[in-house]
């Protein structure tokens, strides 16, 4: 809630559905895709993750 009051986050982005995503990729490149490098598929997932959220401008 506080990204969606200081207008960060788009009003219609449901938090549930935005953890799911991370929990969800996060589970299949560690158990599917068998990633070891951590640090870059948290770093690049957030980076998409955020780029989803984020209001424009």
């Amino acid at each position: 809630a506080d990204g969606v009051e200081s207008g960060t986050v788009r009003p219609s982005v449901d938090a549930d559905s935005v953890m799911d995503v991370v929990a969800g990729a996060a589970w299949y490149a560690v158990c599917v895709r068998k990633i070891t490098d951590i640090d870059t598929a948290a770093a690049q997932l957030a980076d998409l993750v955020l780029r989803g959220v984020l209001r424009e401008g």
